[in-house]
């Protein structure tokens, strides 16, 4: 998502001739940018659609139809392109095969796409939950950023010296973190919650969406705890580490174990949405809670996904996270807004 406002933003100061200049100036820079964003989120997770209602949402000081089209078809361009070299690159399908291999996926749900209406109060509960952690996430990566601004400042060796320990000491900590509740000592045999620390993010998340047997709910909790305190380290580093595919993943977490908790303790039969179903639902909220996105996440999660029937209860826990974390703080994009 960034990238994809980058590049814009250096189209729009790029001196190559005619063809460029009518993008120079400040209203068509601006949404420009807001365009490049929109690629971006398309071009990650296949979500066109979601990509313009979050440039909508988040990236445009304004909108009108024609800028809203002109979004929409550089959306749909990146997405497009994506699809076409993503599955041939990493050898699943053959070149000019459109299939829905993206650089970002979660896989498709299956047969689980059904929940009972006394399940909703759960979910509630659920967005309370992710939008009290989204607001510490964002107190706590203020104090941090505020911090950072006044010892280390934007540039120079300090700043990269920074990013440099960070890296260490994150991925020495992962290394070893798998070994801490027992388990499997060798890699390719670690069980679903000790590949939490060494699998990709999106990978790491389409485990917690798709893992049918019960996962150690003491190392899903240490996992989210370590996770979390870590995405509150590295957002704002001199790097773009992004906040998108970490607070999904923590919010996964967060869901399925939620989710198995709380049929482990149904005796009334009520509880008939699946685990991983909560971690989906898990993982829109915990966004919602930090960057205070509505109607983008859900389409997005609903694009990614191509589950449609979970709109509801995605549309509840992510409303109630941002009501919840809005009673304390902005969102995590506005306050570093704010903070330039």
């Amino acid at each position: 998502i960034h990238s994809g406002a980058i590049v814009a933003a250096q189209v729009t100061g790029a001196s190559a001739g005619p063809l460029l200049t009518p993008y120079c100036i400040t209203p068509e820079a601006r949404d420009l940018v807001a365009a490049g964003a929109a690629a971006g989120v398309a071009a990650a997770f296949g979500a066109p659609i979601g990509g313009v209602l979050f440039a909508v949402e988040e990236g445009a000081s304004h909108m009108n139809p024609t800028i809203l089209v002109r979004t929409f078809v550089c959306a749909a361009t990146a997405g497009l392109t994506a699809r076409f070299f993503a599955g041939p690159l990493d050898g699943t399908i053959s070149w000019g095969i459109l299939g829905t291999r993206v650089p970002v996926e979660f896989g498709r749900f299956g047969d689980a796409n059904y929940y009972n209406v006394l399940e909703l109060p759960l979910f509630v509960v659920l967005g309370v939950v992710c939008g009290l952690c989204g607001a510490l996430f964002n107190f706590l990566n203020t104090r941090l950023s505020l911090w950072r601004m006044r010892h280390i400042g934007p540039r120079g060796h300090w700043r990269f010296l920074e990013v440099l320990g960070v890296t260490v000491v994150i991925v020495s900590f992962n290394f070893f973190a798998p070994l801490i509740q027992g388990g499997s000592d060798r890699m390719g045999a670690f069980d679903a919650a000790q590949a939490l620390f060494v699998d990709a993010g999106g990978e790491a998340i389409s485990g917690l969406f798709h893992v049918h047997d019960h996962i150690n709910n003491g190392m899903l909790l240490f996992f989210f705890a370590v996770h979390f305190l870590q995405t509150v380290w590295t957002y704002g580093l001199g790097v773009p580490s992004g906040l998108f595919v970490p607070s999904l993943l923590a919010g996964a977490t967060l869901g399925r174990v939620f989710g198995q908790v709380v049929r482990s303790i149904d005796v009334a039969g009520v509880v008939t949405a699946t685990p991983e179903v909560y971690a989906l639902i898990g993982a829109s909220g915990m966004l919602s809670g930090m960057a205070r996105i509505t109607i983008s996440l859900v389409v997005i999660l609903m694009e990614t996904t191509g589950e449609a029937e979970w709109g509801m209860p995605i549309f509840v826990v992510v409303m109630v996270a941002k009501w919840v974390g809005d009673h304390f703080n902005k969102g995590i994009y506005d306050i570093h807004i704010d903070l330039r």
